[in-house]
């Protein structure tokens, strides 16, 4: 199961990088993903909301997928702890942060499209499927693994 878990969470992020890679890569070239008629991506992908500052949300999704491909490349290969300044942080809880942010991010970005843009982007409910996903994944093993050593935690 835990071997999975991880399998799962490396899987993930490629999607996620893949997709995101995808729509920053159209959006740096000045083009507009091919869309089902059901969906309204163009709104969405040209709103003032799909960036923050320069940087289109795309990019940044690129960078936090890329980011934790990193992490769950290091969780896969059994790495314990990182060091981040005097702080040691166990594996598991670095997942599990990245994976509760995007969920949260994820959430965020879809009520701006329900309630303020009233548009969908299948890329971005695609992208926002994988960040629930991995969330799901990454708090699933974060609890798992404090029920196997509660006081490592």
């Amino acid at each position: 199961m835990k071997t999975l878990l991880k399998i799962a969470l490396v899987m993930f992020t490629i999607f996620g990088i893949a997709d995101a890679g995808y729509l920053t890569y159209m959006r740096v070239n000045g083009l507009v993903p091919p869309c089902n008629p059901n969906f309204q991506c163009e709104d969405v992908l040209a709103s003032p909301w799909s960036s923050i500052g320069p940087f289109p949300l795309s990019a940044l999704g690129l960078l936090f997928y890329s980011t934790f491909f990193i992490l769950a490349v290091l969780n896969f290969v059994d790495v314990q702890s990182l060091k981040l300044g005097s702080y040691n942080v166990r594996m598991t809880t670095a997942v599990a942060a990245i994976g509760t942010f995007g969920m949260l991010f994820s959430g965020y970005l879809l009520l701006l499209m329900g309630v303020i843009l009233q548009a969908w982007c299948l890329y971005c409910l695609i992208s926002a499927a994988i960040c629930f996903t991995l969330g799901g994944l990454s708090l699933t093993q974060y609890f798992l693994a404090k029920k196997v050593t509660p006081d490592a935690m």
